[in-house]
Parts: structure tokens; C-alpha cells; sequence
């Protein structure tokens, strides 16, 4: 929050489909429109993406072709959504305003945003346009990496679903993925940590009702929630399992259509060593960025060996300095024979 996201919608290469989307997100950005504004809106849209210059299209030369109608005008309105105006920097610029445009889902076979500061239930009830408006934009660039590539298989995954209930836009959005998604090769994957949010939403039965698979992980605040679990198609008998699991069991409730089993992920052996590839963390997140700048290479074959390596010897020295709080465990010489002789165990070259 705060920082740029690298998402600048007037770069994007135009096309029909992106003046319409862009018209929606200005109309969200200024709370709304009349007529009249609707289409001033339209005529400063098609003033920016007529620029020659590709990367001087932003939100904020939008503005330029937007009169000033008084502290409660569509010009005073957008104004906190752009970056530059008058040298000021307005408070949302981070979310639609970066300088360049970082993304082309038309060339990428991957795309995800980290969004954990975005999606809390403060956040989005002070700041609800930001969390559409960045949220239609993600549905907006996984359309475009599809029609890249039709026909191919395509997993969405959305976390903390409830956020993108809370909007009509975004609502429909989801609903149409599950509706038809299937005939373009396309899947759906949602989580939430707090399930009762989604039966906040007139959305949530209708998206509970096309959803064919359900997975019940740990949690240990369910206890007394038997009520919510029970609105999921949840029976007293699946929830006493759900209950019983450790926070730390890796245990998960699969139910399917009337049918339901625990199955436990099995992260043993040399999955220990891959796992902070598979799962990123507060601890791992920075060593992983440490390693691509110190290496100079965002090629998972340079990197991904050396920071997996790292975390491997970072437990290693944990381990060590837990046993002998009076050794040095900066010294290679003291954790590095122990390091070898666990990826042996591992089966992994050392």
C-alpha cells in the first residue's frame, strides 16, 4: 500500500474492449457520474490513448483534457487518483498512476499480485473503490493473458474471495468464470480464512452453489462457528473432523458433491528442502530477493538452487545454535559439515 503498483491501464495496447474498461474504472475512480461527466470522461479517454507518445499516456494527463469545475467537479474528484497535479501526488496514485506500466499479460504464462496489506476487512471497507478498481483491473489482464492463448488451461486463483464479492463488478466477475469457465479450459480457485465473510454478500450462496470442491483446512477459531460451516453444506459429523485438526497437522476435508475425505499433505523427506519454494513467508520472501540481487538474475535457473541452498543452511544454523548457544554459527566452519550431511540424508547433492 502505497508504493506503485506498475499498473498503468492508458499504456496497455488499445483496443475497444480497453476504452470501455478504462470509461468503468474512471467512472468507479470519481465515485460516479452524470450524463454530462460521462462524457467528458469519454472525450479525455480518447485524448490520452491518441497521444503519440505511449509511455506519457497516465491517469494523470487525463487530466488535462478535464475542466476544473469546483472542488466538487469529476476534475477535483479523479485528482487523488493521480500523481502528478500541479506537483502534488494524490493519495491513490500508487494503485492506477505508476510512472510505466510493468505488465503484459499477453506475453506471460504466470501473473500474480501480492495484495495480503489490500485484503483485510478494514482496508476494504475504508478504501472500497481501491479494491475494485484494482481487482477489475487483475480480471481485466487475465482476459487479456487468455485471449493470448485460447484454448489453454488457465487456473485463477483469488484470495480472500469475500473482497471480490463485495462489489457488483467484481461479483459478476467471479460468477462468470464459474459459469462458463469450463468451456474455455479455465478453473477457479478461492480461499479465505474467514469463511463468514462470504455469507455477508448477497453473492456468496450463488458462488457457494456453482463451487463443485470444497477444502477444509485447520482452523482453530471454528469450534464454535458450527453455524457458518453448516451455511457451506457443511455436516456436523465433517465439522467434528475439521475440529480435530492441529494447526500444524496438514490435514485437509475434501467434499465433493455428497462425499467428503481427509487427506494429509505429505512434506516429509526432500520436500523439506523445496518447501520455501512452494510456500512463500515473512522469513523466506527476503532471502529469496536478497539472493536475485546478489546474483544479478531473475532466471529461476540461476537463483533457485542458491536460495533454496540458503534456507536449507539458515535451519541448519537454527538447529545448531539451539543445541550449542556457544558456538559461532556465522562460521562456515561450524554449520557447513552439518549442512552437507543433511542434504545427503535428503538424498541431495551436497
Amino acid at each position: 500500500v502505497g508504493a506503485f503498483t506498475g499498473i498503468q491501464p492508458f499504456q496497455w495496447p488499445d483496443s475497444e474492449e480497453l476504452r470501455i474498461f478504462l470509461f468503468s474504472t474512471v467512472v468507479q475512480c470519481a465515485g460516479g457520474a452524470d450524463s454530462h461527466e460521462e462524457t467528458v470522461i469519454q472525450k479525455a479517454i480518447s485524448s490520452v490513448m491518441n497521444h503519440h507518445n505511449v509511455e506519457a499516456r497516465c491517469f494523470s494527463l487525463l487530466l488535462h483534457a478535464i475542466p476544473d469545475t469546483g472542488p466538487t467537479g469529476l476534475r477535483a474528484r479523479l485528482t487523488k487518483w493521480c500523481r502528478d497535479v500541479q506537483g502534488a501526488r494524490g493519495h491513490y496514485a500508487w494503485v492506477l498512476d505508476s510512472p510505466r506500466n510493468m505488465f503484459d499479460p499477453g506475453k506471460s504464462r504466470r501473473l500474480g499480485f501480492d495484495c495480503s496489506q489490500l485484503l483485510t476487512k478494514e482496508f476494504a471497507n475504508q478504501n472500497p473503490a481501491v479494491v475494485e478498481v484494482l481487482l477489475n483491473s487483475f480480471f481485466y489482464m487475465k482476459r487479456w493473458m487468455q485471449k493470448a492463448e485460447p484454448g489453454s488451461l488457465m487456473i485463477n486463483t483469488v484470495a480472500e474471495f469475500w473482497a471480490a464479492l463485495m462489489f457488483e463488478s467484481t461479483s459478476e466477475a467471479i460468477m462468470e468464470i464459474l459459469h462458463a469457465g469450463r468451456t474455455r479450459g479455465e478453473m477457479l480457485m478461492m480461499d479465505t480464512q474467514v469463511p463468514e465473510y462470504v455469507l455477508e454478500h448477497p453473492k456468496g450462496p450463488s458462488v457457494l452453489q456453482q463451487t463443485i470442491t470444497q477444502e477444509w483446512m485447520a482452523n482453530e477459531k471454528a469450534r464454535e462457528k458450527y453455524d457458518s460451516y453448516r451455511q457451506f453444506g457443511v455436516s456436523r459429523a465433517e465439522f467434528e473432523k475439521i475440529i480435530e485438526f492441529g494447526i500444524h497437522s496438514r490435514k485437509v476435508l475434501v467434499k465433493q458433491a455428497g462425499g467428503a475425505v481427509v487427506v494429509k499433505m505429505d512434506l516429509g523427506g526432500k520436500m523439506k528442502y523445496w518447501l520455501p519454494l512452494l510456500s512463500s513467508s515473512a522469513k523466506n520472501i527476503p532471502v529469496a530477493r536478497k539472493i536475485r540481487e546478489s546474483l544479478g538474475s531473475d532466471d529461476p535457473d540461476v537463483w533457485v538452487k542458491p536460495y533454496l541452498d540458503e534456507m536449507f543452511a539458515m535451519d541448519v544454523r537454527s538447529e545448531i545454535r539451539k543445541d550449542h548457544p556457544e558456538l559461532d554459527v556465522d562460521d562456515p566452519a561450524v554449520w557447513h559439515s552439518l549442512f552437507e550431511a543433511r542434504k545427503r540424508e535428503l538424498g541431495l547433492s551436497a
